[in-house]
């Protein structure tokens, strides 16, 4: 038995199932830069804020410099009078934002908070950072 696929089915075959894939796979491959890429990489970094009081926030924005999306992790921290929002590091996604924020029913004091973040499988380089904040509740 012998099958003739017309030149419109060809067509949408290529185009419902085949481009697509391509695209995918060029897009995937265009963000995972190699360890011998002359194409420089790093974790940039942002501060919106300063010594934390009861009420503020201080926000970081972190992103790769090649703008690809990419997973964080935490690999140690100080947590005890300082809350870091973290519920999406784990996620890939092109810029994380971590909110870092007073624990509530401290006493007066100074105290100090430090999270440890580094980039996380499928980024071929690993970066790290450390988080310091300083709360002072008068």
């Amino acid at each position: 038995m012998l099958f003739f696929i017309s030149e419109y089915t060809m067509k949408r075959l290529f185009y419902s199932s085949v481009l697509p894939i391509t695209i995918l796979v060029i897009a995937v491959t265009a963000c995972t830069p190699s360890i011998d890429s002359s194409t420089p990489n790093s974790l940039l970094h942002r501060k919106i804020g300063s010594v934390l009081q009861l009420k503020d926030t201080n926000t970081y924005s972190y992103l790769l410099e090649s703008g690809c999306p990419y997973p964080l992790g935490v690999e140690s921290a100080d947590t005890s009078a300082v809350k870091y929002d973290v519920s999406h590091l784990r996620d890939t996604i092109s810029v994380h934002t971590i909110v870092a924020t007073a624990k509530p029913g401290l006493k007066r004091g100074i105290y100090y908070g430090t999270l440890a973040i580094v980039t996380l499988k499928p980024t071929v380089e690993s970066f790290r950072d450390t988080l310091r904040d300083t709360l002072v509740i008068p």
